[in-house]
């Protein structure tokens, strides 16, 4: 009994591995359950993003307004040294209302030890005292969303 060997060329094997991705990828899109056609998606906050930028006008402003235009984004801080440019971009993310804001302070920007607690006075803008800030050359703060 004899076999004649395979001849499979490359043109060949390519065409038809892209056939058969080509058909997982239609299949994995059209069979997936959830949501009929054209229904809108409604995320868990689990499948948001949560995100923050340092910089928010020129190329970081272009890249906030791209980012944050997916609807699985969640704006959680801005930070610019300009505050003109962070009081426009803070304007466009208000701070959730009745939300809690835990602010943290550090003198090296890894170790972070809670000081209190931040309320919101203005669209990104957060008004809190910190009593230990004299003891310390540098002190850097954040608020997170508790």
């Amino acid at each position: 009994m004899s076999t004649m060997p395979s001849s499979i060329t490359r043109r060949r094997f390519l065409a038809t591995s892209t056939k058969a991705a080509s058909a997982i990828t239609a299949a994995n899109l059209l069979l997936r359950p959830g949501r009929a056609p054209g229904a809108p998606r409604h995320l868990s906050p689990n499948e948001k993003l949560n995100i923050a930028f340092i910089g928010v006008a020129g190329r970081g402003g272009d890249n906030m307004h791209d980012i944050t235009g997916a609807e699985d984004v969640n704006v959680v801080a801005l930070c610019d040294v300009d505050e003109n440019n962070l009081n426009r971009a803070g304007a466009k993310f208000p701070a959730e209302a009745g939300g809690t804001y835990i602010l943290e302070a550090s003198t090296n920007l890894v170790n972070w030890e809670m000081i209190g607690v931040a309320a919101p006075v203005a669209d990104g803008q957060f008004e809190f005292e910190d009593s230990q800030a004299a003891k310390f050359p540098s002190r850097f703060y954040r608020v997170r969303v508790k």
